[in-house]
């Protein structure tokens, strides 16, 4: 909770920055994406049986983006996408492998500050916040047998992520960037206990809602294009 506030409260002063500047400076737009891969932290969902850990692989996220440069700071939205499948799954002492993942689609409004240019190297520093629907998309044991519980639901909560990175000046108007961004949200799911193979959690039934901070870092490889 205490890492959530002082996220917001970075996030809202890169914010405020951002406003104050654009009324000092004629706006430069832009419009960029990017690729990479990103990690998913474990959750911890509880259950009635106890806590469910749930590792997952590594996955790939990609972004679109559309903003504009005031001075040395930039406003900007962005979508990202982040893609990950659940490794294992199930209480302490009857873990096994795992089907499903956990997919999130984020709009979020970013603030950036830029340093002074090394050359044709000019690195950043950036908070966002925004909105995120994250996806636990049938997550279970990876059994042929009975009994599984069933993590199959989405959320919408709020989000906050910090960035950091360099852009790379090809051209007048084209830079590579390279960043490291974290993000932070805390989305809640149902889930269905007991659950044979062929069930469902409609079929099988919804036994309670379990909720676990979805803690994200990646790393993005991009391009953005100045008018």
């Amino acid at each position: 909770m205490q890492t959530k506030k002082l996220f917001s409260c970075l996030a809202f002063a890169v914010a405020a920055s951002v406003g104050t500047s654009a009324l000092a400076a004629q706006p430069a737009w832009y419009i960029g994406g990017d690729v990479g891969s990103n990690n998913a932290a474990d959750m911890d969902l509880s259950f009635p049986s106890g806590p469910h850990p749930v590792p997952f692989d590594d996955g790939w996220i990609g972004t679109l983006k559309a903003g504009a440069r005031f001075g040395a700071v930039r406003a900007e939205v962005e979508y990202a996408h982040r893609s990950n499948d659940a490794e294992f799954f199930g209480p302490p002492g009857d873990i096994d492998n795992a089907r499903g993942s956990i997919d999130s689609d984020a709009l979020m409004l970013n603030g950036y500050f830029d340093f002074a240019a090394q050359g044709k190297i000019t690195p950043y520093v950036g908070a966002g916040v925004g909105g995120i629907r994250v996806e636990a998309d049938d997550i279970r044991k990876d059994i042929s047998f009975c009994c599984s519980g069933i993590v199959d639901d989405d959320d919408t909560v709020f989000a906050i992520q910090l960035m950091a990175g360099a852009a790379f000046a090809v051209t007048s108007s084209v830079d590579v960037t390279v960043e490291y961004r974290y993000l932070l949200a805390d989305p809640s799911f149902d889930f269905a206990t007991g659950c044979d193979v062929d069930d469902t959690i409609g079929t099988c039934g919804v036994d309670g809602r379990s909720s676990d901070d979805y803690k994200n870092q990646s790393l993005l490889l991009g391009l953005r294009y100045r008018f």
